[in-house]
């Protein structure tokens, strides 16, 4: 403990005289009371003694020491009872190692869950920014550890792309072109010609014999292109002149037709050209149809093929419209309705019209049971048919709606040349079995063999169709 300057004893005032002096008296008697005196001091300070040698440095290390022995001389209180507080005695308080206690005592965070760590560390970002926004008085430093922690952060907290948009349907792009070429007439590109260049042959040694066949077969070649005859294997000239027409939906008001040209050889396929059209129309290569004189042409087919000479003009469209078209012919055919055989000037009802052969050897002339009555206005409801047997070649006819069955056979016969064997169209003479019956000849689609008496328009047929002659 710290020493303190011992005071001053007090000055002892003589006491007072007494008035009357005690007598001796007895052990028992009590003592007299004591005197209380005051003492009147001017100066307290007077009253202790002062150290002149201690300066202001010796009382800071004096009161460091005090401080020092305070410290040791704390007790901690523990009491589990207020009764056992009361007598309990003070203990002395154990030193704790501060890195133990830092050991032990885990942070708050430790114990959240994921969602509330992730949330935190969200916030955590806007606070990091706010922090490093310079203030008044300078900048704020940054910490490269803090920036490592804090770019680790963004990695992990959620992603902040856009949600992409739905996909637009393809008929709104479909009508979306149309509208932009009407506002903007934009003209379509010229379409690239598609020629093929055979590879040279100059570069190539061929044996004496090969080299003279090479230069008669040139020379040869040579000659007919002077005299203007094509070769027969090739059919006409090596390049044909296609010209494409794109025939759009009969309901698209919007539309228009287009034509493009096109120069293909003579053997190649129609492979390139379907394409170079679907890039034009802007539509998938396999819903584009081409189409030659109202008959369908597939990519595998050639120029030669299908007939064509030095000049052609086909049709292209997509594939809803070619099936609605042939959806409208064939409705169309349907809804034609049968001669009126009561008005006058109409053929009889025991005559069918006549059945055209498309043969320019054969005769065009109607057979005698039946009546040539072609009008102007029922030009347009003929349709070809192609007659097939297991006997004789193809044969083609033009017949109306309202033929029979059986002018068609009739006529079938006359161009084979089995009218000997058929006389009027029926069962073979002298060929009847035992319990049959001779049926003859008949027309036969899908299966079903036709009624003579019928007309070939109940059996729902297009231009061009085939139907079979079964019973030869």
């Amino acid at each position: 403990m710290s020493t303190r300057p011992r005071p001053k004893p007090r000055r002892v005032e003589p006491a007072a005289p007494a008035l009357c002096s005690p007598e001796p008296s007895s052990s028992s008697t009590p003592p007299p009371p004591p005197i209380l005196v005051t003492v009147n001091v001017e100066d307290e300070d007077s009253l202790f003694m002062r150290n002149r040698h201690r300066t202001a440095q010796t009382w800071k290390k004096l009161n460091k020491v005090a401080e020092a022995q305070e410290v040791k001389q704390q007790v901690v209180e523990i009491s589990d009872d207020e009764d056992k507080s009361l007598n309990a005695t003070p203990r002395r308080r154990k030193k704790h190692n501060k890195k133990a206690d830092n050991d032990g005592a885990l942070p708050s965070w430790t114990r959240m869950s994921a969602k509330e760590i992730n949330l935190i560390s969200s916030d955590e970002d806007e606070i990091l920014e706010r922090v490093q926004q310079p203030t008044l008085n300078g900048k704020r430093r940054r910490d490269p550890e803090q920036d490592e922690r804090k770019d680790t952060k963004r990695s992990r907290s959620r992603s902040r792309s856009i949600t992409p948009p739905p996909a637009v349907p393809e008929h709104a792009r479909q009508n979306a072109r149309e509208a932009i070429r009407q506002i903007m007439g934009a003209v379509p590109r010229a379409p690239t010609p598609i020629e093929i260049v055979d590879d040279s042959n100059d570069n190539i040694d061929l044996d004496p014999e090969l080299a003279s066949i090479a230069k008669q077969m040139q020379s040869t070649a040579a000659e007919r292109a002077r005299e203007g005859s094509a070769a027969p294997d090739t059919g006409g000239p090596p390049i044909v002149s296609i010209k494409v027409k794109w025939v759009p939906h009969p309901k698209n008001s919007a539309a228009r037709e287009q034509i493009w040209g096109f120069k293909v050889k003579r053997n190649n396929p129609f492979h390139a050209l379907v394409e170079e059209v679907a890039d034009l129309a802007e539509v998938i290569t396999d819903h584009v149809v081409l189409s030659y004189d109202s008959k369908r042409v597939f990519p595998s087919a050639t120029p030669h093929s299908i007939g064509l000479w030095a000049e052609a003009e086909l049709e292209a469209c997509d594939r809803i419209t070619y099936e609605y078209l042939q959806e409208t012919r064939r409705q169309r055919s349907m809804s034609v309705q049968p001669l009126d055989r009561y008005k006058p000037g109409a053929p009889s009802r025991t005559r069918s019209p006549s059945v055209i052969l498309e043969d320019d050897e054969f005769d065009r002339e109607p057979e005698a049971g039946a009546e040539s009555t072609a009008d102007e206005e029922e030009e347009d409801d003929k349709f070809r048919l192609t007659l097939r047997s297991g006997k004789t070649k193809d044969i083609t006819v033009t017949v109306r709606p309202s033929t029979t069955c059986g002018a068609i056979v009739r006529a079938f016969l006359k161009k084979a040349g089995l009218t000997d064997q058929y006389p009027g169209g029926s069962a073979l003479a002298g060929k009847k079995g035992k319990g049959k019956s001779s049926e003859g000849p008949k027309l036969m689609v899908d299966g079903d063999k036709l009624s003579p008496s019928s007309e070939i328009g109940e059996a729902d047929l297009e231009d061009g169709d085939l139907v079979e002659v079964v019973g030869l």
